[in-house]
């Protein structure tokens, strides 16, 4: 039932004349499956690499503040 709505999606959003408007439904939907799956491994990746950033900067500035708070050397 889900391959012959996702047929009928597809017929929709795929032109006759586009080549995936030939393709059997399975073939299809595996390209339609694997075109999510790459989406959502790129937003994924998007969220990390903020994650990434937003620890740096804190990281950063938990050092700083710590460099802040020393006492100076007297020399």
């Amino acid at each position: 039932m889900l391959l012959n709505f996702c047929a009928a999606l597809l017929s929709w959003i795929f032109p006759l004349h586009s080549p995936l408007a030939k393709a059997p439904t399975h073939l299809v939907f595996l390209w339609w499956q694997q075109r999510q799956s790459d989406r959502l491994h790129r937003r994924a990746e998007q969220i990390r690499e903020g994650i990434v950033q937003d620890l740096f900067a804190v990281r950063r500035t938990l050092e700083l503040a710590r460099v802040d708070h020393q006492p100076i050397p007297q020399t």
